[in-house]
């Protein structure tokens, strides 16, 4: 606001039609960095851990199968409410199969974990979860199922509270009666094998499972902040259809929670791809990664090509992204790739590698002479510049130029052989290894 302030004369600032003008934009300032900071919705509870407390009573025991079925979240362990809930929760263990992870049970105080990357997810009534876990530990996150109102015990330790999320139940959450395990998943063996529907338990009602929903899918509910107290937050409604569906999708192994903005999950069915791009498929993502491979492949339909630069571009992108530990739309980056093929197609790979792209307005492309497969990538203060090693660079010439003798310049023979190229160097060369990377100063 010092910059408006200084470009007006003071006889102005003393109008009373300013001043209205002014106090009304105030409000819309913070408005409008607010947008500006938060380009777009991140599931906040990603990458925390978990620990969860049951009473070891059916439906409890119900929500801990989902959420063990759930690869998304480390289970860290399980705190149990009483010594029975102990032989109770033990005996449920032992029937989950072997391809499913089983977390401990935790019985000393010294071996539970928490802070502010664990989410204490409480599989039981408030009155029976232990004074000490919620008011003794802080966490990032406290998950309940149930009617809690402002009574609620506050947790939190030194003054400083923990933020408490309340699911309440509403409207009709059975599962359907008919059954929606299909043979293969039965013998596969994840969440619903073992949940309380497997067993033909009659219309069972959706409770503690709504928790992994919740998880998962939290821009699905929608919660309303306490008034007395900000950090206690309710559900005041969802969709229950769409709950209903979510949770058979996770019983089923059948549900796709990923970060995408339009797509819940991406393609890895074979079937979907090329030929020639399905035959490598497995091992390449095995060895780099779907992260990588997502990339690539948005690179490939965007570039409207399999290009040899562009396939660099999307490594490289995906490179930086792993030097600074950063998601997509968060580096700056200047290209060297010039504005001219074939070098230039490596600004394709960049911008779908790193989210980095001409509208968002965090690409550059650097005037130069000579264009030159690297980039500088920003980000927090710090930058750094990554560029294809010389014994790459001298590939890629030698092998265009013995495709250009072979089949002659932009013809069907030329682009067959770019093809062929880009999908070796896609398939067998490393991030890790075809790059230089250089600190550069801070200015």
């Amino acid at each position: 606001m010092s910059c408006i302030k200084k470009g007006l004369r003071r006889d102005f600032l003393k109008k009373p039609g300013f001043l209205i003008l002014f106090l009304l934009m105030v409000p819309f300032a913070g408005w409008f960095s607010l947008v500006s900071a938060q380009e777009r919705y991140v599931n906040p509870f990603r990458g925390k851990g978990i620990v969860v407390v049951t009473d070891g009573s059916p439906a409890s025991l119900a929500g801990l199968s989902v959420l063990m079925g759930v690869q998304e979240f480390s289970l860290r362990g399980i705190v149990v409410t009483r010594p029975a809930a102990g032989k109770s929760t033990e005996a449920f263990l032992k029937k989950v199969p072997k391809v499913v992870r089983i977390p401990s049970i935790l019985t000393e105080e010294k071996s539970i974990p928490c802070g502010d990357s664990i989410i204490l997810t409480c599989l039981a009534p408030l009155n029976s979860i232990p004074v000490r876990l919620l008011a003794e530990k802080f966490w990032y996150r406290i998950l309940v199922f149930d009617k809690a109102d402002e009574e609620f015990q506050r947790p939190g330790k030194g003054g400083t509270a923990s933020a408490v999320d309340v699911i309440l139940p509403a409207g009709n959450l059975s599962l359907p009666p008919d059954g929606f395990l299909p043979a293969d998943y039965r013998k596969n063996g994840i969440a619903g094998l073992w949940h309380r529907y497997a067993y033909k338990e009659t219309n069972p009602a959706i409770q503690y499972e709504l928790l992994a929903a919740y998880l998962l899918f939290p821009e699905v509910f929608d919660m309303k902040p306490s008034v007395s107290d900000p950090t206690l937050a309710k559900t005041v409604d969802y969709d229950t259809a769409m709950l209903r569906s979510m949770v058979a999708e996770i019983l089923t192994g059948q549900y796709r929670p990923g970060e995408g903005v339009a797509l819940a999950g991406f393609p890895t069915d074979p079937s979907l791809y090329k030929y020639d791009v399905r035959a490598m498929m497995d091992e390449t993502i095995r060895k780099f990664g779907l992260d990588e491979w997502k990339a690539c492949v948005l690179t490939d339909e965007i570039h409207g090509h399999l290009g040899i630069y562009s396939i660099v571009g999307a490594k490289m992108g995906i490179r930086a992204r792993d030097y600074f530990h950063a998601g997509t739309d968060k580096l700056r980056v200047v290209t060297y790739g010039g504005s001219k093929p074939p070098k230039s197609c490596l600004n394709d790979g960049l911008q779908a590698s790193t989210g980095a792209t001409i509208g968002q307005g965090l690409i550059t492309v650097a005037s130069v002479e000579e264009a030159l497969p690297q980039a500088d990538f920003s980000y927090e203060g710090k930058t750094i510049r990554i560029r294809l090693k010389e014994e790459y660079k001298r590939q890629i010439e030698n092998d265009i130029s013995r495709g250009i003798v072979k089949y002659g310049l932009l013809n069907a023979g030329y682009w067959k052989m770019v093809r062929s190229q880009a999908l070796d160097y896609w398939k067998n060369w490393d991030r890790n290894l075809i790059f230089e990377i250089i600190e550069l100063p801070t200015q």
